[in-house]
């Protein structure tokens, strides 16, 4: 019951969220950068609220994507716990990954790409889509899509295992 309930809340979400991303190439709503430097040319003292919030902003892009990485990366162990897994565990670690991937739909791509110009691209094409393959195939006990979300989270795996110290070193520095 619990997994049919997951899988009609994560496709609708997806699709409402592709469906409503109104943003250029960048991942920015087109025209807010030009707003925001209109307001601090003309409103004094906005440059140092809108630092503020620009902080706070990144702030809470950097808890959405480093718990998204920690939840699916802790599913995955538990998932991978050798011995006889029971049920309970196998539902505690979907829903875990369910929960980082609901963290990783508010991750945005700018923020991504300020930390690594391919951190944006490999986030959305290996991470969320390997969560998001994976847990179709396990919903649609569809074992090919299982495999392939598999896959793309192990290519995730490998840029993460690579980029991961000089990325983390950048999120403590900023």
């Amino acid at each position: 019951m619990l997994k049919s309930k997951i899988f009609y809340w994560v496709l609708p979400v997806a699709l409402m969220l592709a469906a409503c991303s109104d943003k250029d190439e960048d991942g920015a709503v087109p025209g807010t950068q030009k707003v925001v430097t209109e307001i601090q040319k003309t409103v004094p003292g906005t440059q140092k609220a809108v630092s503020g919030t620009q902080k706070a902003v990144s702030g809470t892009q950097k808890y959405y994507f480093l718990e998204s990485v920690k939840l699916v990366e802790l599913a995955g162990r538990t998932l991978q716990v050798g011995g006889m897994t029971t049920q309970r565990k196998i539902d505690e670690a979907l829903e875990m990954m369910d929960k980082g991937l609901k963290l990783a739909f508010q991750v945005e791509t700018p923020f991504l790409k300020s930390l690594d110009a391919r951190l944006g691209k490999n986030y959305q094409r290996y991470f969320v889509k390997g969560i998001e393959t994976y847990r179709l195939g396990i919903e649609a006990g569809i074992q090919s899509d299982q495999q392939a979300g598999l896959q793309l989270l192990g290519q995730w795996a490998e840029f993460w295992s690579a980029e991961n110290k000089a990325i983390r070193a950048k999120l403590r520095s900023g």
